[in-house]
């Protein structure tokens, strides 16, 4: 049997023991979760915002990228069930090592990105 990672795992408890809940964001955040398990898989099946927002739209949730963000992607960072993006290929769940390492570039690219904008602030 193949061990299945971490994140996924949390997400897979996450959607069983949310998915009734009262919380309109919490459901939405669980159809979201569903979607992405079936869709997104993985950075080689990563998918980017308006392809995401269209199929979730297709699934009945209603969100905006901000939503989707601030609800979903920065949620899953603060817990166990990590969701990836990168300005290469969209968003996606951390399925394997490769996946991690696609994320840690666009860290990487981001950070690079903010230290030269504070380099630019103080030199002004």
């Amino acid at each position: 049997m193949i061990k299945q990672p971490k994140n996924i795992t949390y997400i897979r408890q996450y959607i069983n023991e949310n998915s009734r809940s009262a919380c309109a964001i919490v459901r939405n955040r669980v159809k979201v979760l569903k979607l992405m398990l079936k869709h997104c898989r993985g950075s080689t099946r990563a998918l980017t915002w308006p392809v995401l927002s269209l199929l979730l739209k297709r699934h009945g949730v209603a969100m905006t990228k901000n939503d989707f963000q601030i609800h979903v992607i920065k949620w899953s960072r603060a817990c166990c069930a990590f969701i990836g993006s990168s300005d290469l290929f969209g968003y996606f769940l951390i399925a394997t090592e490769k996946d991690k390492a696609v994320m840690a570039e666009f860290y990487r690219r981001r950070i690079k990105k903010e230290q030269q904008n504070l380099r630019t602030l103080y030199a002004s």
